[in-house]
């Protein structure tokens, strides 16, 4: 599997087990890779977020986003990556 085959999975069909190879992969543990996630998001100015899992499903509680901060990610996504923003842009993702 490629890194652009676990991007698609993600982004266009939320693929949990993508997260976690991702996961794996970055920041080792759970633990590991949100300090990793926490760590970003107040260095691109994100304030009033909490992450405490990779895959941003609401167990455990304590996972917290408001649209301004989501609005600020996307802003810095598009304008930092341009060369992904296409991903965002797929209508469907076929998994085999």
């Amino acid at each position: 599997m490629t890194v652009e085959d676990l991007i698609n999975r993600i982004i266009v069909v939320s693929g949990n087990d993508a997260c976690i190879v991702v996961r794996k992969a970055l920041g080792g543990s759970v633990e590991g890779f949100v300090d990793l996630m926490n760590q970003r998001a107040r260095e691109i100015g994100l304030t009033v977020r909490t992450f405490v899992n990779p895959d941003g499903l609401p167990d455990p509680p304590g996972q917290i986003m408001t649209a301004y901060d989501l609005a600020k990610l996307a802003r810095h996504l598009i304008t930092a990556y341009p060369k992904y923003y296409h991903f965002f842009s797929v209508p469907s993702y076929t998994v085999l």
